[in-house]
């Protein structure tokens, strides 16, 4: 199969680490990976085309809290994804979340003294693919960190329960949060730690482990 020299070109001019998911989609399209048993032509987009569309979402990632709802749905449905159907996925997560929008304040006021957990989801909603897994292993981590664990889970069931289009941005991440577990091999600093005992039994614990290490070392 002989490939066009602007193919090269286009993923010459990509970011191999921040377009990793775009080289692999495009190379899919272009060979035909996903449709080969249909036999659908494909045809190379100029690349002043892909550079319009990015700049596109990199707007309405930027000004996604501050555009009205409708602005945002309409320069949404600009993007050119037939072309570029490896911008869909993008498109459809930032869909989902601007007809989510609406409900984030209410979110907000439910969850926010209890948990950080509507800040991440919050940054996650304008994030940039690539930073996604980030975002999501520093929600646990804060949680497992600050001794809110449970609060954590408590907001992500809340969540699917009462917010369903919030949850539907990314049903996968509230569902793990629902029912991850702390690793096994987890080792975070005591200082870290909140014990729900009162300090003074903690000190007569730690009084109690010297005198026995103490004594063992006679």
């Amino acid at each position: 199969m002989k490939l066009d020299l602007e193919y090269f070109r286009e993923q010459l001019r990509r970011d191999p680490i921040a377009g990793s998911e775009l080289i692999v989609a495009r190379r899919g399209v272009v060979l035909n990976l996903e449709t080969q048993s249909r036999n659908k032509p494909r045809t190379l987009v100029s690349p002043e085309i892909v550079a319009h569309n990015q700049r596109t979402i990199d707007r309405i990632r930027g000004e996604f809290w501050e555009l009205p709802i409708d602005q945002l749905q309409s320069e949404l449905g600009t993007i050119d994804t037939q072309s570029l159907p490896e911008l869909q996925l993008v498109v459809d997560r930032l869909a989902r979340a601007a007809a989510a929008r609406a409900e984030f304040p209410r979110l907000s006021a439910a969850i926010h003294k209890r948990t950080r957990l509507f800040t991440y989801i919050r940054r996650s909603v304008s994030a940039m693919p690539r930073d996604l897994a980030g975002i999501k292993e520093l929600a646990w981590r804060d949680a497992l960190q600050n001794g809110y664990g449970r609060e954590i889970k408590w907001a992500a069931r809340l969540i699917k329960q009462e917010y369903p289009t919030i949850y539907a941005i990314d049903p996968h991440w509230i569902d793990d949060l629902i029912t991850v577990r702390a690793p096994s091999g987890a080792r975070w600093s005591l200082l870290n730690l909140k014990f729900p005992v009162p300090g003074w039994v903690l000190a007569i614990v730690f009084f109690a482990i010297f005198r026995l290490l103490a004594a063992l070392n006679r």
